[in-house]
């Protein structure tokens, strides 16, 4: 027998509901937040938070029969769940029923979405694509940019960890911002690198010495390096514009971002701060793309043999010159 039980007995724990034409009334079901929604005479029921990063559903606007996150405009449909903007994507909808002027919730449909959402849970790292590789979303680098890394390990991590990946332009940190994935990727898609580990919180605060050198008497070369890069592109009447740098996780990287042409000229400059402040200094245009690993990289044939932290020199590993800034992904 369904379990239906009037709404009422639960605690509502958002009062934004006054006017459920225009707003959504909050419940706590059995640990579940349940927004419910009255729209052209029907009741709906949905989870209360976007399934992308967790927003709020209680002031989304409702437009065609879809529920619209405020945060980034995702789309779902009230009553299938099914997402519009992110076909892989699904918001828990929920049943409910009238009876005896009593609106009510079925208790086995909140039940059912509890477990999927549970499995389905960052924290379970058991989900792989099929050629072996976890794969992740993270925002990373000065310009924010947002790529897919792989692994063939698992990592116990969640949204808005702070993760250390390879890149081909070294080792770098970033911010979590999905995954592992659960769904398949396009085949032709090219991962950005390596996942290689997630930072406690405490490491990335008190982060000591990293390769040999301590980052805390390093913190201020990018600034410093930035002041002189503008100096000297002035100095030359160069037409390009620095806007920032940053200081990569291996404590000897700085990369600077530029607005305008590449030149001979810039590449003398490169050259002569990077020997004065004994650092490797890269020069990126900001509104590039961001580099990416090639088709040899992570998860396309390398990743599981010899790829990605399996040991084998591929991207991120500890052989010294394997890694992906130095012959790894994308390397010819």
């Amino acid at each position: 027998m369904t379990d239906f039980q009037p709404l009422a007995q639960f605690e509502r724990i958002d009062s934004v509901g006054a006017n459920p034409q225009t707003t959504a009334e909050v419940y706590l079901v059995e640990g579940t937040q349940v927004a419910v929604f009255l729209r052209d005479d029907r009741w709906y029921a949905v989870a209360a938070g976007c399934p992308h990063q967790g927003a709020s559903l209680a002031n989304a606007s409702v437009e065609a029969g879809c529920v619209v996150c405020p945060r980034h405009g995702w789309r779902f449909d009230l009553e299938s769940g099914d997402c519009t903007t992110q076909p892989s994507s699904r918001l828990p909808v929920f049943e409910l029923q009238e009876d005896s002027g009593q609106l009510q919730i079925c208790l086995d449909s909140v039940r059912r979405a509890a477990v999927t959402t549970s499995s389905a849970d960052p924290t379970n790292v058991s989900h792989l694509q099929a050629d072996g590789i976890h794969r992740w979303l993270v925002r990373y680098g000065a310009m924010g940019w947002i790529g897919r890394f792989g692994s063939v390990h698992e990592h116990n991590c969640r949204h808005g960890d702070l993760v250390v990946i390879a890149t081909p332009r070294g080792q770098e940190t970033g911010e979590l911002l999905s995954g592992p994935e659960t769904h398949r990727t396009p085949e032709n898609e090219t991962l950005h690198g390596e996942l290689l580990e997630v930072l406690p919180t405490n490491r990335w605060e008190n982060r000591g010495t990293i390769a040999g050198v301590c980052t805390a008497q390093r913190a201020g070369i990018a600034e410093h390096l930035l002041e002189r890069l503008v100096s000297e592109a002035g100095r030359q009447e160069l037409d390009v514009e620095f806007v920032d740098c940053e200081l990569l996780y291996d404590g000897l990287t700085v990369v600077a971002y530029y607005l305008g042409p590449e030149s001979p000229e810039l590449e003398r400059i490169r050259q002569i701060l990077a020997d004065t402040a004994e650092i490797a200094l890269q020069l990126t245009p900001a509104v590039d793309r961001p580099p990416t690993a090639g088709s040899g990289g992570c998860g396309s044939g390398g990743c599981g043999s010899g790829g990605c932290g399996s040991g084998g020199g591929g991207c991120g590993s500890e052989t010294g010159g394997g890694g992906c800034a130095s012959g790894g992904c994308g390397s010819s």
